[in-house]
């Protein structure tokens, strides 16, 4: 997750959780705040 501590300061958490086939994944995301946030977005993520 390089990318996201380098170009992402805002994002105070990234986990990726996959199921038990590595079909599907969840990802968690935490922001410092709303505009961080939006940022994230921004970048193209």
């Amino acid at each position: 997750m390089e990318i996201v501590r380098t170009q992402d300061p805002g994002t105070l958490q990234y986990e990726v959780f996959f199921n038990d086939n590595e079909s599907e994944a969840i990802v968690f995301e935490r922001y410092r705040d709303a505009a961080a946030a939006l940022e994230h977005f921004a970048i193209g993520h």
